[in-house]
């Protein structure tokens, strides 16, 4: 059938029949019903059209063929005059109808040739509009911590193109602060350019862990193709919150240090005060511009990116601008997504995200795609801040005190320091700073023996010093090393002036403590640093029955013994501190208890000693004496050697003690011991007769011990414990562990009984109690862990070795069957047990 324009006129009215002659289609359309309807005779394509702007859009599903009179009275509500017979087929054209119908005209009249509205203007369905609720979270990140929200949206009074509403949330974030968002809004929908025009009003509030702050809310929006939105914020209220105060003093520093006269005088200051911490609520607004970049599956699931400004600003808070880009993603219907990336110069830049999942589906669906409008993006969630922006500020009050030429007092007596100043050289001088004394005697001379006085060397023309000895309680310092200096007010300033690298030369006549000669004699409570010390065959510093005597910072070369201390009273408190030693022709270091006296209380640290030839390091006591907490650590010792086959074997560090002495509490700890004729560290009771001799608590631990055993008179083991007594001597409370022992030529561990073969038969060997035997590492050894019984020419009997919680100890059948051990322990000992014999000890090591 032709589908041609047919109108019929009535009274003024027109309506108009060609959408009814269209719907032969199976699908219904909507059609536009205007209330007055247009008169068009067949072939007049150019007649006027009386047009209401009151529009309305039904759908009309296809009709039944029906007679044209039928047709009108449907569409028109008129009754029929046309035959019910007459179908549209026989009367194509219907203009019989013009005349007979009438309706006052109430609208003015538009001529048909005008175009007709737009689609969107004249296809927009209205929509009904449901509540919805919204679960999800935000990261942390721009001024908040992150939470879990609660959200929801209400319609509160709709028409076909507008809508008030009514938004809210409530969160808790990740310390389980409540907060709670409301906003009241409304949006138009402009039909003709298919947009969103809208605005709210908001309160917001949020909980921290000190203060509770509040906020109103403005914002504008148009949404369309490209959206444009601006948000402020204006915090209600209390804005700024003090939560803490703090006061601080940062105590009195040294601002300068000067020598005056013969006083070391200091500036200083002292800072204080109080420092106030604040939360504070950020105000300011926001704007951003963007619109959907993609589609997926229809126009209700979109991703859309969007940038723009920011501004904050807070009580107390210097203005800040900020930049933000963003991403926001609706994958399903019910599901929405977002990222934004934000900057600023108060918070920095932060990487943000957030989730939600409504119910039901955020946007309503529309049933036909092509004539899709923004409407729908009426009941669009608000973009705006998510909740309060906070950030913390501190204000502090600093206050300062400042004390100008106070002079550095000896914390021992409350005296002022006094410096005997010495430039080596000089001529005449009066020991100020300003006239120095020209030699270190000197300077002794005039020094008092009251604790307070400190012999100051400068190296000056470096004229050598002859040997001296230091009167009791005085100090000889050189400019040479760092030079502490404990006052009243501070601990270990640093003397100014010193560090500089240059040590004077200490060399030529010796001075004599007791029957000890050397280069520098110590005095009680002495102390001598920073001096390189050529002894040319005498002993380099010497000290008898010495307390509290200090021996730190030297060079001493070619020296009898590097530093040579003995006690045949009590000789206590002595520290030998990061000393250089090379070239002794016998110990590098060496304590010797005799007469009854003791060695006690006594550290050997950080020492560097080299190419000594009978020991590095020897302690001895004798003649009913003592020794008594011993530290021997972090000493590096390196080519002991003994030229010359004798019984002074070469020890890297050797401790004994024999007729009637005694030992305890003796450490020897991380030390590093390297390329030694004999034996790394050799603890134990020598010599004969030995009755009422003891050693108790050895700890021996984190050693490094390596290429030992270079001289083929020597026994060459990594540690060794030896028990020569006659009397059954025992050697208790011994603790190794820890050790790592490398290229030992005859064991790594050796535990050594023997006896001199002078001595009538029988004697019995001596006893080992060992406590902790743990974590030791033995590469390359001559014979692993040996409990070795060396044998003189006469048998022993009774000499053990008793392991307590470490082990099961199965000793080997012995090589000898003249040897009788017993090897006492329990619980799962780990290592290797050599046990072996030697028909001599004198001059011939024992092979494996």
């Amino acid at each position: 059938m032709s589908k041609k324009s047919t109108s019929c006129a009535v009274a003024g009215s027109v309506v108009t029949l060609a959408p009814f002659l269209a719907m032969t289609d199976a699908a219904a359309s909507p059609v536009t019903l205007p209330d007055t309807v247009a008169s068009e005779r067949p072939g007049d394509r150019t007649s006027d059209l009386e047009t209401s702007s009151d529009v309305q859009t039904v759908a009309i599903a296809p009709p039944e063929p029906q007679s044209a009179a039928a047709l009108i009275e449907t569409s028109a509500g008129l009754p029929a005059t046309a035959s019910p017979a007459q179908t549209l087929a026989e009367a194509p054209w219907l203009e019989p109808l013009s005349p007979t119908i009438e309706f006052s005209e109430t609208q003015p009249r538009v001529s048909q040739s005008q175009p007709p509205s737009s689609p969107s203007a004249s296809a927009v369905t209205p929509m009904a509009f449901s509540p919805r609720v919204t679960v999800g979270y935000n990261s942390s990140g721009g001024g908040y911590d992150g939470f879990a929200r609660l959200d929801g949206f209400l319609p509160l009074q709709t028409s076909d193109r507008s809508l008030f509403f009514l938004e809210g949330n409530l969160r808790f974030d990740n310390d389980s602060h409540a907060g709670m968002t409301a906003i009241l809004g409304y949006r138009d929908f402009d039909v003709e350019r298919d947009r969103i025009w809208g605005g709210y009003i908001a309160y917001d509030n949020r909980a921290t862990d000190n203060s509770l702050f509040h906020q109103l809310g403005l914002g504008f929006e148009s949404l369309g193709n490209i959206d444009f939105r601006i948000n402020g914020y204006l915090p209600l209220g209390q804005s700024r919150n003090q939560y803490q105060t703090t006061s601080f003093d940062n105590g009195t520093q040294v601002t300068s240090l000067y020598f005056r006269n013969k006083f070391l005088l200091y500036d200083t200051l002292r800072t204080f005060g109080e420092s106030r911490f604040y939360e504070v609520a950020l105000g300011g607004f926001d704007a951003e511009l963007g619109g959907k970049i993609a589609t997926f599956g229809d126009d209700n699931r979109d991703l859309r990116a969007y940038g723009g400004i920011y501004h904050y600003t807070g009580q107390g808070i210097a203005p800040t601008w900020g930049l933000r880009a963003r991403l926001e993603a609706r994958p399903t219907d019910d599901l929405t997504m977002g990222m934004s990336v934000q900057h600023d110069g108060l918070l920095g830049t932060n990487l943000l995200f957030t989730v939600g999942y409504s119910f039901p589906n955020h946007r309503p669906r529309r049933d036909r795609k092509e004539n899709e409008t923004n409407l729908p993006r009426l009941v669009d969630a608000v973009q705006r801040q998510p909740t309060i922006a906070v950030t913390n500020d501190v204000e502090t009050d600093i206050n300062t005190a400042i004390q100008t030429e106070v002079v550095a007092r000896n914390p021992e007596t409350g005296q002022p320091w006094i410096f005997q100043h010495v430039t080596l050289g000089a001529v005449g001088g009066d020991g100020n700073f300003e006239n120095p004394f020209g030699t270190v005697q000197a300077a002794l001379n005039a020094a008092a023996s009251d604790g307070n006085h400190i012999a100051y060397v400068d190296i000056g023309n470096n004229a050598d010093i002859p040997g001296f000895s230091i009167p009791d309680r005085v100090q000889v310092l050189s400019r040479g090393p760092v030079q502490p200096l404990d006052t009243i007010q501070f601990d270990n300033i640093q003397i100014p002036l010193s560090g500089t690298g240059q040590f004077p030369t200490i060399r030529g006549t010796t001075a004599t403590n007791g029957a000890l000669n050397g280069l520098v004699s110590l005095g009680d409570r002495s102390t001598l640093s920073g001096f390189e010390i050529q002894a040319n065959g005498s002993n380099g510093v010497v000290g008898n029955d010495v307390v509290d005597a200090i021996v730190r910072d030297n060079r001493i070369f070619n020296a009898d013994r590097g530093i040579y201390i003995q006690g045949d009273g009590v000789t206590s408190g002595a520290m030998l501190l990061r000393n250089t030693i090379n070239g002794a022709a016998q110990q590098g270091i060496l304590f010797e208890a005799i007469n009854g006296g003791a060695i006690a209380n006594t550290v050997i640290n950080s020492n560097i000693i080299s190419n000594s030839t009978v020991d590095g390091i020897r302690i001895t006591a004798a003649d009913n004496s003592a020794l008594t907490n011993i530290a021997v650590s972090r000493n590096t010792i390196q080519n002991v050697l003994n030229p010359a086959a004798t019984l002074e074997f070469a020890d890297g560090i050797d401790i004994f003690v024999s007729s009637g002495s005694t030992a305890e509490n003796i450490t020897i700890s991380e030390n590093i011991i390297d390329n030694v004729a004999d034996d790394g560290i050799n603890i134990g009771v020598r010599h004969i007769p030995t009755i009422g001799s003891h050693i108790s608590n050895v700890v021996i631990s984190n050693n490094q011990i390596s290429n030992i055993g270079s001289d083929t008179y020597a026994c060459g083991t990594g540690i060794e414990v030896f028990n020569n007594g006659s009397d059954a001597v025992v050697i208790e409370g011994i603790s190794i562990t820890n050790n790592t022992i490398s290229n030992a030529r005859h064991g790594s561990i050796l535990f050594d009984s023997t006896n001199v073969s002078n001595v009538p038969a029988p004697n019995p060997g001596g006893i080992f109690r060992v406590t902790n035997f743990t974590g030791n590492t033995s590469i390359n050894p001559g014979n692993g862990v040996d409990l070795g019984f060396f044998l003189g020419n006469n048998p022993v009997t009774g000499a053990s070795v008793e392991f307590s919680g470490i082990g099961t100890v199965q000793p080997p059948p012995p090589v000898n069957p003249v040897v009788s051990a017993a090897i006492q322990a329990s619980n799962n000992f780990a290592g290797t047990i050599t046990q072996r014999t030697s028909t001599n000890r004198n001059g011939v090591c024992p092979m494996p």
